[in-house]
């Protein structure tokens, strides 16, 4: 793989998408929006707005109220990063996008426990009734290969996620627990604590009820055709969101990718947890699919290490991360190529530098730019000028809209805020783009009177 990687590197640049021509990614956008998107993109580039903005939003409620704060807030903030509440709101979030041949990520808002309902199954099985809702509203919006975002501790506890991520690091055969547990799914049955599995006697009933979850979310997200991708969360949840998306995979997965995973690659065990990953499911012969992302919780994971005492896993630059990042995107798109059985990805990156690099790799092993098993994705409400050069050059790209009501959102909003700060103080080639496309209506405006 390194070789791989200093060999693409090492080339000259063959093929440069042009990511700047704010005429052509804004013309879709009225005056209206413009002036909202630059506005907005400005003050989350503002640390000291970004690190207080769920007391902002509190505090705006309570002195307003909440009807005057909807009105303050739902066509600024929230019409800018959210798709909406209702199927109707979607269908007109999507609709621009669909226009330019981008298409939809689902990314839906999940509740999380309080004080009445900690130690219940109630907030999981209303969640598991959310996401159901969801990948019909994904149907419904009639796009192309649609996919939905699945927050794996939205249905199943956290804690559980911890202890069976140590038992599956711990088994020496990963494969035998995770057919166990996809018998489990599938069949509705219990795994059976004397089958050396590792798991406590007493997480076995909340392990089944979670099989049970996952088992209507895989196969509803089957019959309706839209493609579910596990979120990645903090470092020492991963090895449980791992087992369970590869217990998804090898349940629904066996045809074509219907579930992906996320890996994160600021991680330092990036690039061994994928390769892991890739070969138990080269092993139990399904469809392996990829989201790859940069990560969002840096600041978080060098706390915890801290506080625990215990090496940092983040890679120790950002450009440490770039190369990580572009490493094993390369390996994936020369899998695409090479494999019996392709493994699928999901380049979900902003870096333009790193979207040249891909796009050069495919050129380079004739991978034509609509080819299923590589796509593209960025956040919904920002980055457009990347987004839309490469839907207009044909390549499969997404955009991850979050969908839910606006007391649901707005905590998530400052929350992924929070873990996302050089996402959102990076924006500054496309703050200058659309303040550019003002400058030229506004001129154009005034040469027509």
């Amino acid at each position: 793989m390194q070789t791989l990687f200093r060999r693409q590197l090492s080339k000259s640049v063959k093929r440069t998408l042009a990511f700047s021509n704010n005429a052509s990614v804004y013309r879709r956008k009225s005056f209206g929006e413009l002036v909202r998107a630059v506005t907005i993109l400005k003050a989350c580039s503002y640390d000291t707005v970004v690190d207080n903005s769920l007391w902002l939003m509190n505090v705006g409620q309570r002195l307003l109220g909440p009807r005057l704060f909807s009105a303050v807030v739902k066509p600024t903030i929230y019409k800018q990063f959210v798709g909406g509440a209702t199927l109707e709101e979607m269908q007109k979030s999507v609709a621009e996008l669909k226009e330019a041949g981008v298409r939809p990520m689902i990314a839906c808002s999940l509740e999380e426990e309080d004080e009445h309902t900690a130690g219940t199954s109630i907030v999981y099985d209303n969640n598991t009734t959310t996401i159901l809702k969801c990948l019909d509203i994904s149907t419904e919006l009639n796009c192309v290969a649609p996919m939905m975002q699945l927050k794996m501790t939205g249905i199943v506890p956290a804690d559980l996620v911890v202890r069976l991520g140590k038992a599956f690091q711990a088994i020496r055969a990963p494969e035998s627990l995770i057919e166990a547990s996809t018998n489990a799914l599938l069949n509705g049955c219990s795994l059976q604590d004397d089958e050396g599995l590792g798991i406590n006697k007493g997480d076995l009933p909340l392990v089944q009820l979670a099989l049970e979850r996952l088992r209507k979310i895989g196969k509803k997200s089957k019959e309706v055709g839209v493609k579910i991708l596990v979120d990645a969360e903090y470092n020492h949840m991963n090895p449980g969101i791992n087992l369970l998306a590869l217990t998804l995979m090898n349940a629904f997965n066996r045809s074509a990718p219907h579930v992906w995973n996320t890996y994160q690659c600021y991680l330092k065990s990036a690039a061994r947890t994928l390769q892991h990953d890739v070969r138990i499911a080269k092993n139990l012969d399904v469809h392996f699919g990829v989201k790859l992302v940069r990560g969002a919780y840096i600041d978080s994971e060098r706390r915890r290490a801290e506080a625990m005492k215990y090496e940092d896993p983040v890679c120790d630059s950002y450009e440490g991360t770039n190369k990580n990042y572009n490493k094993l995107m390369c390996y994936l798109i020369d899998s695409v190529k090479s494999a019996d059985r392709s493994p699928s990805v999901v380049i979900a990156s902003h870096n333009e530098d790193s979207i040249q690099i891909a796009l050069n790799r495919m050129k380079d092993l004739d991978i034509p730019a609509d080819h299923p098993c590589v796509n593209f994705g960025q956040l919904f409400g920002m980055y457009d000028q990347v987004t839309y050069p490469l839907a207009a050059q044909g390549y499969n790209v997404y955009k991850s809209i979050p969908y839910g009501s606006l007391v649901d959102v707005l905590p998530y909003l400052a929350r992924r805020a929070s873990e996302n700060r050089a996402v959102l103080s990076g924006p500054r080639k496309e703050r200058q783009m659309i303040a550019e496309e003002i400058k030229n209506r506004l001129r154009a405006s005034i040469c027509l009177r």
